[in-house]
């Protein structure tokens, strides 16, 4: 099928759908069986992260700023957060949170219903010849027992 963007995320599989983000606003279910469309959801801004499911909800960050958790069968919006900038870095998954980075350089914690746990930023900042830029999170971290890994410019950070 042709999407009306580049699709620079990278495609997850579960239960036979493929999902997957595009830079038309649109995360997409996909049929892994017959390439036919499942269901779209249309965000407000291009997707570049990997959708990730668990539990039969799809998480996906966008470039509007925010960050879905979508019912993985119907891709009907389940609850949304609000970040002060993109979500372009990877999600991870716990069976009771789910961690995301953003462009706003913070690293976010919510439970897997949307409540804000806490956001985490490491304060270090890109300069250029003007302005300084907080240091977006673009990498994946990751979840084992009670501790997130997660790598910034600079350093690597271990959070309980």
């Amino acid at each position: 099928f042709d999407t009306k963007g580049v699709i620079t995320s990278n495609p997850s599989i579960y239960n036979g759908i493929v999902y997957l983000g595009s830079w038309d606003t649109n995360v997409y279910a996909i049929y892994a069986s017959n390439g036919s469309i499942r269901w779209v959801f249309e965000t407000g801004w291009g997707v570049e992260t990997t959708p990730v499911v668990y539990n039969d909800i799809v998480y996906v960050g966008s470039n509007d700023n925010k960050f879905y958790a979508l019912d993985a069968s119907s891709g009907k919006l389940l609850w949304s957060y609000t970040c002060n900038a993109a979500v372009h870095g990877g999600i991870s998954v716990s069976k009771s949170f789910v961690v995301f980075g953003s462009d706003d350089g913070y690293l976010y914690l919510l439970t897997l219903d949307g409540t804000p746990i806490w956001g985490f930023s490491p304060g270090r900042c890109i300069e250029d010849e003007i302005n300084y830029f907080t240091t977006p999170i673009k990498s994946t971290p990751i979840i084992c027992d009670d501790t997130i890994y997660v790598g910034v410019l600079g350093g690597f950070y271990a959070l309980s």
